[in-house]
């Protein structure tokens, strides 16, 4: 399941299908917060949205966010609560994620372009 950002439901609500981000990296990242939420949570996410309205139920993520802190280091929780942020321009980057202290460990185990030069990624098994 790709979770599509508050912005991307905005732009399908308006009807500019070609226009959904300003920021595609911005827009990866939220989905990505989306999924690590759900598997911290163990629980799907498909319950925040109104499809039919296009909407993301923003009460609903609150409460996640909520029992997440409970469970989870606040280090964690900052990172992923991050990625969830509404605004776009409050989320990391990929390479502020990958530069937080949780990540640093496995970073420099990730490629950003193959060993021929060609844009791309690579990821490394993490596990030693």
């Amino acid at each position: 399941m790709a979770y599509l950002s508050p912005e991307q439901l905005t732009s399908l609500r308006k009807g500019h299908y070609s226009q959904m981000s300003e920021n595609k990296g911005k827009t990866q990242i939220f989905s990505l917060g989306m999924t690590v939420m759900e598997a911290m949570l163990l629980c799907s996410s498909i319950d925040l949205y109104e499809m039919n309205l296009l909407r993301l139920v923003e009460q609903k993520v609150q409460q996640r966010r909520e029992i997440m802190v409970t469970l989870y280091s606040a280090q964690l929780s900052d990172l992923v609560l991050s990625m969830l942020a509404i605004d776009e321009h409050k989320r990391p980057s990929f390479n502020e994620v990958l530069n937080h202290p949780l990540m640093r460990p496995y970073s420099n185990k990730i490629s950003l372009s193959n060993s021929n030069g060609t844009k791309g990624s690579r990821a490394y098994p993490i596990a030693h």
